[in-house]
């Protein structure tokens, strides 16, 4: 499963206030455009390995770490993938661009035997 989405990543910091029981103002409405974004796709079952590429004006205004959090959880709360205690693998990417994106390709991934 392969997707863009053209929005801005938004970092784990913006996302809470108060702690993290309280969601921002900021956090409701990007979870609300990015659920919106994200159209109906069939579930990936089981173990899966999960890449993103987070298209940015600037390369030092987030942390790569931060941006992942949330978008793994509106994967996960769209259906995409059962939980994220699924994700095997995570690889993350910042790339400079004009125009923000975040790029996301789900693959199936079995655990290995080591």
């Amino acid at each position: 499963m392969i997707f863009t989405l053209p929005v801005q990543a938004l970092s784990v910091n913006k996302a809470y206030r108060s702690g993290p029981t309280y969601k921002s103002k900021e956090y409701v409405a990007y979870e609300k455009d990015v659920l919106r974004l994200l159209t109906a796709r069939e579930k990936i079952e089981g173990f899966v390995k999960v890449s993103y590429e987070f298209g940015m004006p600037s390369l030092l205004k987030s942390d790569l770490g931060n941006c992942e959090k949330i978008l793994t959880d509106l994967i996960v709360k769209k259906g995409y993938i059962t939980d994220d205690r699924w994700i095997l693998e995570i690889t993350l990417k910042k790339t400079k661009s004009a125009e923000p994106f975040i790029k996301v390709v789900i693959e199936k991934k079995e655990p290995s035997e080591e």
